[in-house]
């Protein structure tokens, strides 16, 4: 099948930008991503066309919402670049064309309330150095076609915890490995990643064995709050933002940069930008002053082209 994707959507820039550990490209250069019980095969072979292996149901019913194709991305660059010049006139992520219809009417009704009140409503200063506008304006430019992927918050609270103190190609090789020991078949030798059943079934010794080292007690850990209903993954999408990440910091392991990851990539909290060593290095950059706040709703969308431009333009 044929699609058409008009906005922003580089399948390289999404499969190595850290967000996502089981997307690889393949010797025919199409990209697979797997995530719960589907697989996707997909080749861009014309500009904003691109060959999918799944049927038009699946399209729509699952991988549309996955690659979180409701949103604009072009126009939330726009938006962000006119902020970054000083010719918007609201905050990071607060334009009409990027915020949400809920959003937008939270604003509505704070600039009824005068100006004092749209100061209050705002997320964060509207201001940055001379320093962050040049490096976020090279970070957009270099992460430009970068999603955040709406990907199953099992997984990634799973794989966020195995990323601590390891680079990419390491944590692709663990979780690879994870889902071939307790996953089950999903298609031509590829492999479903555990359930918190499946997983569950694993002492702590056994998942020492995987290789997991000192993270296995914090994956024991982590399946047994779930499986128990400790932490329910249902309820914890109805949370607001800080009190997801709070619960989050409850499982052994996670700590605030994990439990940002989490709410980023595994809930679609895009106020939430992960701090991690690329990070800390771009602040210094930006002045030494976090600049990713004042981007509001898109502080992590912002987050995610600076991190791809640090490790791969080798700032």
């Amino acid at each position: 099948m044929i699609i058409e994707i008009e906005d922003d959507f580089s399948l390289g820039k999404m499969a190595d930008c850290g967000q996502c550990f089981r997307a690889v490209c393949l010797p025919d250069g199409s990209y697979r991503f797997i995530s719960r019980e589907n697989v996707l095969n997909i080749r861009e072979q014309a500009p904003h066309q691109f060959q999918v292996s799944c049927s038009e149901e699946a399209w729509e019913k699952f991988w549309r919402d996955y690659f979180d194709l409701s949103r604009t991305y072009s126009r939330i660059r726009e938006d962000l670049l006119m902020q970054l010049s000083g010719e918007g006139e609201t905050p990071f992520g607060q334009t009409p064309r990027g915020v949400s219809e809920g959003d937008a009417a939270t604003e509505a009704a704070c600039r009824q309330d005068g100006a004092d009140s749209v100061e209050r409503c705002m997320p964060g200063p509207d201001v940055v150095s001379d320093a962050a506008v040049r490096f976020l304006t090279q970070a957009e430019q270099a992460g430009r076609g970068l999603r955040i992927l709406r990907q199953d918050p099992w997984e990634m609270l799973i794989t966020f915890i195995l990323s601590q103190r390891k680079n990419i190609p390491a944590i692709r090789s663990a979780v690879e490995k994870l889902a071939m020991l307790y996953g089950h078949p999903v298609k031509e030798m590829l492999f479903t990643f555990p359930s918190p059943e499946e997983l569950g079934r694993a002492s702590e010794a056994d998942l020492r064995a995987a290789g997991l080292g000192y993270r296995a007690p914090y994956v024991k850990d982590a399946a047994d709050k779930v499986l128990s209903g400790e932490l329910d993954l249902e309820t914890l999408e109805k949370l607001d933002d800080e009190s997801l990440f709070e619960k989050l910091m409850t499982v052994k392991g996670v700590g605030k940069k994990v439990a940002n990851c989490i709410c980023l990539f595994g809930f679609g909290r895009t106020s939430r930008a992960p701090v991690d060593v690329w990070i800390e290095r771009a602040v210094s950059l930006c002045g030494g002053v976090d600049p990713f706040p004042a981007f509001g709703e898109y502080a992590g969308i912002m987050q995610q082209y600076a991190f791809y431009y640090m490790t791969h333009q080798k700032v």
